[in-house]
């Protein structure tokens, strides 16, 4: 795994482990990952449960993360850095998008 790819582990309700890779991203020094498709249980369960753990690129093991939901000027941003082409949403079957700041803990 390499680039901007990272594993983030969730926890269900029964506290069941699932693991997905993801795209990262890194503005103003902070790390997000965004639900870009359909398929986003993932999110959903960093939502219940924000205590995640996560692989870096070229890292080895899992550390601990607080997934945070972002709101107003911080959501705005990274719509605008990172916005979708009508294109790409079509394709995707426009699905909304949500992002998660991921702070160390």
């Amino acid at each position: 795994m390499g680039g901007n790819s990272i594993v983030i582990a969730t926890f269900n309700d029964e506290n069941e482990r699932h693991e997905r890779v993801l795209s990262l991203r890194e503005v103003n020094g902070e790390n997000y990952v965004a639900a870009n498709h359909w398929p986003r249980a993932w999110y959903r369960q960093a939502l219940d449960n924000p205590n995640v753990e996560v692989k870096m690129a070229r890292q080895e093991q899992f550390f601990p993360y607080t997934a945070v939901p972002l709101e107003g000027a911080e959501d705005d941003l990274l719509r605008d850095e990172y916005g979708i082409s009508f294109r790409g949403r079509a394709q995707m079957g426009f699905p909304p998008r949500y992002f998660l700041r991921l702070d160390p803990r």
